[in-house]
């Protein structure tokens, strides 16, 4: 959906200009760009700054999204819902060096001691979490969206083009958070830290980008055989896989 809407923005720009008019609309700004971009990175569903790749991929190399054709195909039943075992201490699986939240070890031994050190909270479940700017709803600020498409562009593309280290899927939002991009509220905090850990967590076991789900689904378990503690904790999936049931019976 994001490249077809590059597209449209792409082949809209063209026709205005062919026309000698302004576009007449626009559907994804920078600071939309940057937030898709971030949140991919921080689930671990793509590379860092990916999003810009595609950008560059439609408006400089004549790459195309163009929307295609589907025929209508009959409604299919929403597969059951699948469960993996993790354990109470899959976020202390990672090593002792790994900080597997969205602090970055790099940046804080940089910054040891100076003005611009990362700022540190507590969070409910008493672990050290990165402070952020807070705000009433998640957003990116305009005039760092400006600022890096003008003078930063480049080296995410560079970053990008590199390649993605071991443990470094979600170095993305990290970036867009050092720079003060990103506006949280104020339970967003510890939430997107959360988020973090369980990506760190699934890139260890090789569960973000390229990895094959017929893998993940073999060590999957449907919702009936849960331990009851587990059900409870599931009920709304299991509610839900009961409706489908009847919606097909």
């Amino acid at each position: 959906m994001f490249r077809y809407m590059l597209q449209l923005d792409f082949d809209e720009q063209q026709r205005s200009r062919r026309a000698g008019e302004p576009p007449k609309f626009q559907l994804l700004t920078s600071e939309m760009i940057i937030a898709i971009d971030a949140m991919q990175s921080l689930n671990g569903l793509a590379k860092p700054f990916a999003a810009w790749a595609d950008f560059r991929d439609v408006f400089e190399r004549g790459v195309r999204y163009d929307i295609p054709d589907v025929a209508p195909v009959p409604a299919t039943a929403i597969p059951e819902a699948k469960f993996l075992f993790v354990g109470d201490d899959w976020d202390a699986s990672a090593n002792r060096s790994e900080w597997s939240g969205l602090r970055d070890p790099y940046v804080a031994a940089l910054t040891e001691g100076a003005a611009c050190e990362p700022q540190l909270v507590i969070d409910a479940k008493g672990r050290h979490i990165l402070d952020a700017v807070t705000a009433s709803q998640f957003g990116v600020d305009a005039e760092s969206a400006a600022l890096i498409e003008d003078f930063e562009l480049d080296r995410l593309l560079q970053m990008h083009d590199a390649g993605v280290a071991p443990g470094q899927v979600i170095a993305g939002y990290r970036w867009y958070r050092q720079y003060g991009c990103l506006q949280l509220s104020h339970s967003q905090r510890a939430e997107h830290d959360e988020i973090a850990r369980r990506t760190a967590f699934k890139d260890r076991r090789g569960w973000t980008l390229e990895y094959d789900i017929q893998t993940v689904l073999s060590s999957s378990v449907a919702y009936g055989v849960l331990p009851v503690a587990a059900k409870e904790a599931w009920r709304h999936a299991g509610k839900a896989q009961q409706e489908l049931e009847l919606a097909a019976a």
